[in-house]
């Protein structure tokens, strides 16, 4: 993503460079300026924070149950509010996503631990032999 699309994205969200900086949360008005006229790259995850979203302002009945609503209508506080809950719900689902590739990780690494014992048996098996035949 380059500074025109970042600042494109922004106004489309209807968002200062200010609220932007406290949306993401890791940085300044003075950051999204400089990524804003490419003098700083922009970072991953501001990319897909973003992607995401446009992606939820494009999602029926992304603010409450009222599929009228218009993000660009809500005032600043709403906007921020909802980015927020929003925000916390990617990372609940990414830290159980996290623990659902840990537990497959262990299982992954429990199922194949035989596997891996038997062929590093052989190997040193092969070794040994070698080392007796390179003896003799």
């Amino acid at each position: 993503m380059n500074g025109k699309k970042l600042k494109e994205i922004r106004k489309e969200l209807g968002l200062t460079q200010t609220e932007l900086a406290k949306l993401i949360g890791r940085t300044t008005m003075r950051t999204v300026q400089n990524w804003e006229s490419d003098k700083n790259a922009i970072p991953d995850y501001v990319d897909e924070f973003l992607k995401n979203e446009i992606h939820q302002r494009h999602t029926p009945n992304f603010v409450s149950n009222n599929s009228n609503t218009d993000f660009k209508n809500l005032s600043v506080d709403d906007k921020l509010n909802y980015l927020f809950k929003q925000n916390e719900q990617i990372i609940k689902e990414n830290e159980e996503l996290k623990d659902m590739v840990d537990d497959l990780t262990l299982k992954i690494e429990i199922s194949l631990a035989p596997i891996l014992r038997h062929f590093k048996l052989n190997a040193d098996s092969k070794e040994k032999n070698n080392n007796k035949s390179s003896i003799n």
